[in-house]
């Protein structure tokens, strides 16, 4: 997923533990789109990486991969935004 976020002074800050995430929508392809009220009422990880293709950020997700089932276990879903 690629995003151009818009950034106000109020989402610079930083959310307190337990506050609802605020709602936000990303294109996954040209014409589709995917937004965070979608999962509303399960556990959400947003993994955050800057290139889909540098090794690094490869690695990053390939451990996201083999811990999967743990996340599924408490039935979280990950979003991956570059």
């Amino acid at each position: 997923m690629s995003s151009h976020l818009k950034h106000s002074s109020s989402s610079e800050e930083a959310l307190k533990p337990g506050t609802i995430a605020p709602d936000f929508t990303l294109k996954t392809t040209p014409d589709q789109t995917v937004s965070l009220k979608d999962f509303r009422g399960s556990p959400v990880i947003l993994a955050f990486y800057p290139a889909d293709f540098s090794p690094v950020c490869g690695d990053e997700m390939s451990l996201y991969n083999e811990i999967l089932p743990e996340f599924q276990r408490f039935g979280a879903e990950i979003l991956g935004i570059s």
